[in-house]
């Protein structure tokens, strides 16, 4: 059973000819267009540093070549489009966060930051308003979508499969890590194949033929992937849409008195897709058994079944990541308990956590998101602007429910709104414990399923004389358009030129640029790069390695895009000591040393200091009092150690190396120095 095509001919009064010619034009284009939108999920990250980065971008000139397109369907065509797709529940919620974001500006550190990330809610939205338009005009285009997703999950399942074995994740199954199919990573690799589940349903039920066999062997396949993933998200995403899958057969039976042979082929759809997700654990235990253990491997991470096992996965939930994100949710909170009404600015999360985590780790890595979009929604917006993330998809799930009840519609209509709802719950229960705000592939089924919803919503209308939106709105769109645009592709720019500084960094010959030139190639926004490292350091570095440290310090030291991340403090004060200005050094590494008490970096830095001018108890006396903060420093231990020895206390050096040996046992360069004072 295909799309009806009579629905088609609900969306327009114009004569037939020109109808079916703007019908025809809109069907290419939407066609084109939509398969390009979901066929960048697998697009490999070019040049740039993040595949993010890049998706966005294609995303904005997709965006840009629909309102072209669009233009010229309502002003030189003369076709109108409803005013329905603008004015709905779901329009007004997203236009609504969009305002809260903009408010929240007064609340940023970094304005360059929130404006990067209003501008992707904004492309997202335009992709939601273009979605809409296209399936309302034809609704068709929605068994491209179907074909689609099934080219894409063979795609996904063949990589899945074949770069487990490539990548030697059936011998060492830590190297599943490495499996992120051009998603950047497994978890996001985990929730695309949730994503594409709801389609291959609607194409089981509804299809014929091939279509129909093939979508429930990929049901199989994909669930089956699911587990060599060993995302537990996405474990649990499976559970709530088989959950809400069989709810729904029940619902539509006893509801709309339909066949009950429905419950049954949904039955089968649940067994095939837990079929799939069992074998797939079976699989991963067989690989284990047969050639983790027979290579030994088992016996380096001490572990006699698979640590990627279902159940294995569950019994250590509190253990690894899991744990690590309890501690960022923990650090979250804090930060949300002092401004808990007006938030810190939207895209700022990453810089307010800072506040909290920087005295917490020895290092200069970042927890840039929280690890739950609630909760970083609420730290960036405050109260209100969560309450107005909620309503999106609480506008989601009224429309739907709007849909499903109604009787006098198509069980395929009917259909295509709970595939919607399924993407808008596994969007939902992925911003649970992981950051699809931030994912260009979420982004994009967010934008999908709303659509969906919103289509199907207005399908039932049946409105005989609907209000047509003014072309005004889609002048404004177009010119919105192009300025986001803009800021994507400073962003892109941006990411091309941070992944050429690390190639150029890394000895790269092909990359010459001076430190002049990377201080104007930069793009003003963004002000921080992938990692919340301000660019201005990313500058610095360079004017480092020409030793032009005054010209280093000059990009630096006015930067405040990252306030609470104490790197410029510690390089400012590296850059001062290169230029023998010693007092300006030892300020600027106590400063570093307030905001990060557990980093040895600003500590050395006084060391250094001190053991120049030899004033070996001043320097004794400070990484003395470090250590008694933290003990696991390897340079910590071995400066404490040489600074004994240039007091002539060579028993007391033995002694510290001794006591280091205690918390570092197996520290080769520690032993190295305690062997050679033993002589």
């Amino acid at each position: 059973m295909e799309v009806p095509e009579e629905l088609d001919s609900q969306v327009s009064n114009k004569p037939i000819e020109k109808k079916n010619k703007g019908f025809k034009n809109i069907y290419r284009v939407g066609i084109v267009l939509i398969s390009i939108y979901l066929l960048s999920q697998i697009f490999p990250a070019l040049w740039v540093l993040d595949s993010t980065t890049m998706k966005f971008f294609v995303f904005s000139i997709l965006n840009v070549v629909a309102i072209a397109f669009l233009l010229r369907y309502t002003i030189k065509d003369k076709n109108s489009l409803t005013s329905s797709i603008f004015k709905n529940k779901i329009s007004y919620a997203w236009l609504l966060l969009i305002a809260m974001m903009l408010l929240s500006f007064f609340q940023s550190f970094n304005v360059a930051e929130s404006i990067v990330t209003v501008n992707r809610w904004l492309i997202v939205y335009l992709m939601f308003i273009y979605f809409s338009i296209f399936f309302h005009k034809k609704p068709s285009l929605f068994n491209s979508i179907i074909r689609l997703t099934i080219i894409i999950s063979i795609i996904n399942i063949l990589w899945c499969i074949i770069a487990y074995y490539y990548l030697d994740a059936h011998i060492n199954p830590r190297r599943n890590l490495y499996i992120n199919g051009f998603y950047g990573n497994k978890n996001i690799f985990a929730v695309a194949i949730l994503f594409k589940l709801p389609f291959l349903y609607y194409a089981f039920i509804f299809k014929k033929n091939w279509e129909k066999w093939l979508s429930i062997i990929l049901v199989f396949g994909l669930t089956f992937c699911l587990v060599i993933l060993s995302a537990r998200t996405s474990f649990i995403g499976l559970i709530l849409q088989l959950v809400l899958l069989f709810g729904y057969s029940i619902f539509v039976v006893l509801r709309h008195r339909k066949s009950k042979t429905l419950i049954l082929t949904i039955g089968f759809l649940i067994a095939s897709a837990l079929l799939g997700f069992f074998a797939g654990d079976l699989f991963i235990k067989y690989n284990f058994k047969h050639y983790c253990a027979q290579n030994n491997i088992a016996k380096t991470f001490e572990k006699d079944v698979s640590p990627y096992s279902v159940a294995y996965r569950f019994k250590t939930i509190e253990d690894g990541n899991s744990k690590g994100r309890l501690i960022i949710w923990r650090n979250t909170i804090s930060i949300i308990k002092d401004k808990p009404w007006l938030g810190y600015g939207v895209g700022n999360h990453k810089l307010a956590i800072q506040k909290v985590e920087a005295a917490q780790k020895h290092n200069y890595v970042v927890s840039d998101h929280a690890h739950n979009d609630y909760l970083e929604m609420w730290s960036e917006l405050g109260v209100f602007g969560l309450i107005s993330y909620l309503l999106l998809f609480l506008s989601a799930l009224v429309l739907f429910l709007k849909t499903v009840f109604k009787k006098e519609i198509s069980d395929i209509t009917r259909f295509i709104s709970f595939a919607g709802l399924l993407c808008i719950v596994t969007y939902m229960n992925d911003a649970m414990f992981n950051f699809p705000l931030e994912r260009a592939d979420c982004q994009l089924y967010l934008a999908l399923g709303m659509a969906l919803i919103l289509v199907a919503y207005i399908k039932t209308k049946k409105e005989t004389n609907p209000k047509l939106a003014k072309k005004t709105i889609i002048i404004i769109i177009g010119i919105i358009t192009i300025g986001l645009t803009t800021v994507e592709a400073m962003h892109y720019t941006s990411s091309v030129m941070q992944k050429a500084k690390i190639l150029q960094t890394n000895g790269n010959k092909r990359i010459k640029f001076t430190a002049d030139q990377w201080n104007v190639m930069f793009p003003p926004i963004p002000t921080i790069d992938e990692n919340t490292n301000p660019i201005a350091l990313t500058k610095g570095m360079r004017f480092d390695v020409e030793k032009k440290w005054r010209q280093a310090i000059d990009v630096i030291i006015n930067d405040n895009s990252n306030p609470y991340y104490a790197l410029r403090e510690y390089r400012l004060s590296n850059y001062y000591y290169k230029l023998n200005m010693l007092d300006s050094s030892e300020y600027w590494a106590r400063e570093c040393m307030v905001m990060k008490p557990l980093c040895y970096h600003p500590v050395r830095m006084l060391y250094r200091k001190h053991t120049d001018l030899k004033e070996y108890e001043i320097a004794d006396t400070i990484i003395s009092n470090f250590i008694l903060k933290y003990k696991f420093t390897t340079n910590a231990w071995l400066d404490l150690a040489s600074t004994k020895v240039n007091l002539n206390n060579k028993e007391g050096a033995i002694s510290i190396l001794d006591s280091a040996l205690y918390y570092l046992p197996n520290d080769r360069s520690i032993a190295k120095m305690r062997s050679e004072l033993s002589y």
